[in-house]
């Protein structure tokens, strides 16, 4: 599998309905301190012309599965700020005096440091090509 883009899942982020969102049973809809109407995100309701014409009345079947999805609007920017923020300390630098080996400035381990390298090893951070 390869490892999720940062700048992506950002994007995806960005562009869900705007958050926080809470789960009711197996349905999400926007949390209620957000200003009316509140837009429901997911739910198990079927319309009647959906479902004569080959829909399901199949949705979020599992309270766990809404609670996690309502979660994540708000734990997805957030993990990805904390990442941001943790690469934003780990920065490469050289030694001014010519010596060759770049270095983290924060942890002055030789870069990658150890911190770049676990975060990298789950994420690809590279920014987004326009």
């Amino acid at each position: 599998m390869t490892r999720p883009k940062l700048a992506d899942i950002e994007q995806r982020a960005d562009a869900a309905t705007e958050g926080p969102w809470e789960a009711d049973g197996s349905e999400v809809s926007q949390h209620w301190s957000l200003p009316e109407p509140w837009l429901t995100v997911a739910s198990n309701e079927v319309s009647c012309m959906s479902y004569c014409y080959g829909g399901s009345a199949r949705g979020i079947e599992q309270d766990e599965d809404a609670e996690f999805i309502a979660h994540a609007r708000t734990d997805v920017p957030a993990m990805s700020a904390a990442i941001r923020d943790v690469l934003a300390v780990h920065v490469e630098a050289t030694c001014s005096r010519g010596y060759p080996q770049a270095y983290c400035v924060d942890c002055d381990q030789a870069w990658p440091c150890a911190t770049v390298r676990a975060v990298t090893a789950h994420i690809d951070v590279t920014p987004k090509e326009n």
